[in-house]
């Protein structure tokens, strides 16, 4: 690790360790938030203080904090004496707590119950009716509640995390199958997924079908769109970062569900009275369902996953962490592969790992150490096939892995003035493993490569959340970041701010630095559906990527009719990035820089918000008007192009009702410009054994014109889903049965298009996917 990243870190430690000193001498009020039934930690609930209960009617807030994601909150320097708290928290019942502050420090616990009806369905803002104080400054930010997501329709009756994010305005994706998600102009490998804190490199299964992450092991999903804070970085675009359960602490139970993709099973409950544990796994079946109703020939296909999470309070000022998570998909020929000369084998997953300690050094000062392991690993072997005879033959197989270890530790700093503040190191080192092995030469392979590559990745920041005056709150940070392969340095600054108007007014304006030293390339031929994408480091050779965001927007609320209405506009830069180049038609190959080329890019658009979120009636409609381009000087002759998943107009609407106790209905529809793609715009006939095509067959041969790259565009998608949830019980245990349908009017939404030529001449096909399909799911819990 390099001085002027540890050096500068230690020293702001320094400053703010004599801080935390100082104000051990004044009082403080400090305490956790959790859960009543299962004794989970509440992320995110707002704590506000009142004098006695004639300020709570008034809303005179005297000062206020939210819970960090271990459920613990500070209220430094305040007087001794009686006050009140008032706990908010999304789908909880509002929880006044009297107090009395008499020493120099008080300890709090808060207990809060769930409520059935009326929940939110988005993030939650209290603010005190005179100080018009805003506790949750909030840039492009979304909170999902995993309620949400099991109450949206689902293709197979699966619910998923990434389909739900996907109905946010800004968001992508690549075509109707893909869940990989391009967010304000970034491609998926530019979005930094975290599983408690761990990153997770490929979170798709199914080939981008469904996220690895199973609904029911999850707590809390939050999405950061752009203009990250500086405790975040190694990615330009966004963050999604997903908390897992910790397991209740009331009693064992277990929940489960059953749909036509794959059944899960959840188990929960205390060890003893100072720990918790919680496990899950969930496994397709459709290679099974598959060979019944194909008799053996179709590909052989299934994945599982795991997640695990065990936690223990030592003592009242620390808790110890373990959590982990297990997924793995394999694809295989079919048992009766008939006429098929070819065959393949691929397996593709994750494996991360983590032990965490939270300490809580005094009331105004709380940290966390963290060991984190995280992998991902891809490999693919082919086969030739002897129809008769039934004979194999190796041609070619390829293999990667990426393995981190990292350290990281953080320090929360609650200060006077309405300052808190983060800081934090964390060191990875990274492996990197390509492997090919090719039994015949080939163009794009060079035989028996192997590449072992490794390096070092340091990071450290710090951040003041900080609200000078009741009608401002801003987070100022800055991250520095080094490389060791191709020695990178970065200072990365990140600024926001929220200023509030009135009680329903305010508007906010960020802007952030990042960089990402790990790179990722989508597989150029989309006919080959396995993820040979293959993660690559920075190099001496191979720049870092770098982008810029600016981000403006306002947000009005109607507290009486509980509606809001939020509009964002946005700008990115992107330098460095990669793609292939036009010649090369397949991820295979190796090695991987004689293929790629180097490019800029840029992004920027509006996206406008309106939600109802509380009541019978809940949903909302976003829309997103954007522009996203790539230029790169080896591609389409050096001109700007708009890359696959650029659409001008996104539109998705949600809405969700209660009809009655047993029964619940909601309803998704989304539109969207058509996707960019290359098509053929002539056909030249050559004649045989012509220079230019060299034909052993001695035979006329055909040769497409293209347009410029992504020059067309396919019609627009749009399609409605809907889902009915039917509540009931059986063996006094309660069930769930959830009836949707996809694609309810069958829109034939194009997917994909090229040239069909014959003698006759040629002729544009437009395939698609999916029409109207109805599926089934049933949750249940005991």
């Amino acid at each position: 690790m390099k001085t002027f990243v540890v050096r500068p870190l230690f020293i702001v430690f320094a400053i703010l360790f004599g801080w935390e000193y100082s104000l051990a001498q004044v009082a403080s009020c400090s305490g956790t938030v959790s859960e009543h039934s299962s004794g989970e930690a509440i992320i995110g609930a707002t704590v506000l203080v009142y004098r006695d209960s004639s300020g709570v009617a008034a809303g005179s807030v005297l000062t206020g904090a939210r819970t960090n994601t271990f459920g613990f909150f500070s209220l430094p320097q305040l007087d001794f004496g009686r006050y009140v708290l008032v706990v908010c928290a999304l789908g909880y019942i509002i929880s006044p707590k009297p107090i009395m502050i008499s020493a120099e420090t008080a300890r709090t616990s808060i207990v809060l119950t769930g409520v059935r009806k009326n929940v939110r369905m988005d993030s939650l803002t209290i603010t005190g009716k005179r100080s018009g104080q805003s506790f949750a400054p909030s840039i492009s930010i979304v909170d999902i509640s995993v309620e949400t997501v099991k109450k949206m329709p689902s293709l197979g009756g699966e619910a998923d995390i990434y389909r739900t994010i996907q109905l946010m305005p800004g968001v992508k994706v690549a075509n109707e199958v893909s869940g990989g998600l391009y967010i304000r102009g970034g491609s998926p490998e530019q979005n930094l997924t975290l599983l408690d804190g761990v990153p997770v490199y490929n979170p798709l299964h199914l080939g981008g079908f469904l996220s690895t992450f199973n609904s029911d092991a999850v707590s809390n999903i939050r999405l950061i769109k752009g203009a990250f804070p500086a405790e975040y970085g190694g990615r330009l675009s966004s963050v999604i970062d997903i908390t897992m359960k910790e397991g209740t602490k009331e009693k064992i139970s277990a929940s489960g569900g059953v749909s036509l993709l794959a059944s899960r099973l959840l188990l929960e409950g205390p060890i003893g009275e100072k720990a918790s544990f919680m496990i899950s796994g969930r496994r397709t079946y459709l290679d099974l369902l598959l060979g019944l109703v194909s008799d053996g020939q179709s590909p052989d296909y299934n994945f599982h996953d795991v997640n695990a999470k065990f936690n223990w309070t030592l003592s009242d000022n620390d808790r110890l962490f373990v959590s982990g998570y297990l997924g793995q998909d394999f694809l295989a020929p079919p048992r009766n592969p008939g006429n098929e000369d070819g065959l393949f084998y691929s397996t593709w997953g994750n494996l991360t790992g983590q032990i965490r300690w939270t300490h809580i050094f005094s009331p105004t000062l709380f940290t966390k150490l963290a060991l984190i392991s995280t992998s991902y690993n891809f490999g693919l072997d082919t086969y030739s096939r002897n129809r008769i005879t039934e004979a194999r033959r190796y041609l070619f197989g390829i293999s990667s892995r990426l393995q981190d270890y990292g350290v990281r530790a953080e320090a929360e700093i609650f200060l006077p003035q309405g300052h808190n503040v983060k800081t934090g190191l964390e060191t990875v080192y990274h492996t990197f493993r390509t492997v090919a092995v090719d039994s015949v030469p080939r163009p794009d392979f060079q035989r028996n490569f192997a590449q072992y590559l490794s390096s070092w990745e340091t990071a450290a920041f710090v951040q003041d959340e900080w609200s000078p005056s009741p009608f401002l709150t801003t987070n100022i940070g800055v991250r520095f970041s080094h490389f060791q392969s191709g020695n990178y340095f970065f200072v990365e600054p990140r600024v926001s701010g929220v200023l509030t108007i009135s009680e329903q007014f305010s508007l906010n304006v960020a802007a952030a630095g990042s960089s990402q030293f790990l790179h990722l390339l989508a597989q150029p031929n989309p006919n080959i559906l396995v993820p040979t994408d293959a993660w690559f480091p920075s190099s001496e050779r191979i720049r870092p990527s770098y982008s810029t965001q600016y981000v403006l927007g306002g947000k009005y609320a109607n507290a009486d009719e509980q509606l809001e209405i939020a509009a964002e506009v946005y700008y990115k830069t992107l330098q460095n990035i990669y793609d292939y180049r036009d010649a090369v038609a397949s991820g295979f190959v190796v090695p991987l820089e004689s293929a790629i080329t180097l490019g800029n890019g840029e992004a920027y658009g509006l996206e406008v918000f309106l939600q109802k979120s509380i009541g019978i009636f809940s949903g909302w409609i976003g829309y997103t008007l954007s522009w996203t381009n790539r230029t790169f000087p080896e591609i389409n002759g050096g001109k700007p192009f708009f890359p696959r998943y650029d659409r001008r107009h996104d539109v998705s609407a949600v809405f969700s009702c209660t009809i009655n106790e047993h029964w619940d209905f909601s309803a998704t529809w989304v539109y969207g410009t058509g996707q960019a793609f290359t098509m053929p715009t002539s056909v030249a006939e050559l004649p045989a054994n012509h220079a230019l095509s060299p034909n052993a067959n001695n035979s006329a041969q055909v040769r497409y014109i293209y347009s410029e790259r992504n020059g067309f565009r396919l019609p627009p998608f749009h399609k409605l889903d809907i889902n009915f949830t039917y509540k009931f019980q059986w063996l006094s245990l309660p069930f769930q049965l959830a009836i949707s349908v996809y694609n309810v009017y069958s829109r034939q939404n194009p997917d994909n298009a090229f040239l069909s030529y014959t003698s006759e001449g040629g002729k544009l096909v437009v395939q698609s996917l999916f029409p109207i399909i109805p599926t089934l799911g049933l949750r249940f819990t005991f």
